[in-house]
């Protein structure tokens, strides 16, 4: 039996890395405006580079928050970012846990485990977030966090769904 009186949590494995990366890209975009600002290379270009600054900034917005804490504990799973939850979903909330394979980015082609965690009712909240809980095999102690995820599903019979070369299947565990 699994007992849990404080969440435990998982990290992203290489997200200092990550978040260094997309900081400094960020900067960059920002001086480059800057100097076409300053420079006066005219209006057109001026707007072109401040529209690409905000879409590159939005997309490196999106890819930290797939990087986030999963924190787990007897009452649910959660998504943390610099220590605030943005995302909870109880365990008598949850309607399916799903497996499956996506491509990983990076210079070599291969397929990693991800996981996607369902709700059935969707949160009340206003937000332009998925209402489920999703994540990579990309975590610190992932064995342990699937293990605890596997607890919880069998003590509240949550359904398991592994997808593998396109066929689901039901299964015990993850």
């Amino acid at each position: 039996m699994i007992s849990q009186s404080a969440p435990m949590v998982f990290r992203y494995k290489g997200r200092a890395v990550a978040f260094s990366l997309i900081c400094f890209f960020a900067l960059g975009l920002l001086a480059v405006n800057v100097f076409a600002i300053t420079r006066s290379i005219g209006f057109g270009l001026g707007m072109l580079m401040t529209f690409l600054s905000l879409f590159i900034l939005a997309v490196s917005g999106v890819a930290i928050i797939g990087q986030s804490d999963i924190a787990i504990d007897n009452e649910g799973i959660s998504r943390r970012l610099f220590g605030k939850t943005w995302r909870t979903i109880e365990w008598d909330n949850v309607k399916i846990i799903k497996s499956f394979h996506v491509p990983e980015l990076g210079f070599q082609f291969k397929y990693i485990r991800a996981f996607a965690i369902y709700p059935i009712r969707k949160p009340t909240e206003t937000t332009y977030l998925p209402h489920h809980i999703g994540f990579t095999e990309h975590y610190s102690n992932i064995d342990q966090l699937l293990g605890i995820i596997n607890h919880h599903a069998s003590r509240q019979q949550i359904e398991i769904e592994c997808q593998s070369n396109g066929v689901r299947t039901r299964v015990a565990h993850l």
